[in-house]
């Protein structure tokens, strides 16, 4: 991913559609959509950017970013009981 795409997104966000669709689907609960637990994957690919320097991620920082926070926080968001 480049920064350009992380920064400006002039319409709304795709991952609030998927999360949107998750939440329809039972697998994540509303809260989800909230603005702070929606944008904290970009938020921390942003501080990956601006720490390092770089104008991009390696595959490795995403997966990291996208299996080992955002999909937990999402999931933990969903379960019940």
């Amino acid at each position: 991913m480049h920064l350009d795409d992380a920064v400006a997104t002039p319409r709304p966000p795709p991952w609030l559609t998927v999360l949107g669709r998750a939440v329809a689907r039972g697998e994540a609960a509303p809260e989800v959509l909230h603005p702070r637990v929606a944008t904290v994957a970009v938020v921390l690919l942003r501080n990956e950017f601006v720490v390092r320097g770089v104008p991009s991620a390696p595959d490795d920082v995403l997966v990291e970013i996208v299996d080992g926070v955002y999909l937990p926080l999402v999931r933990r968001r969903g379960a019940t009981g």
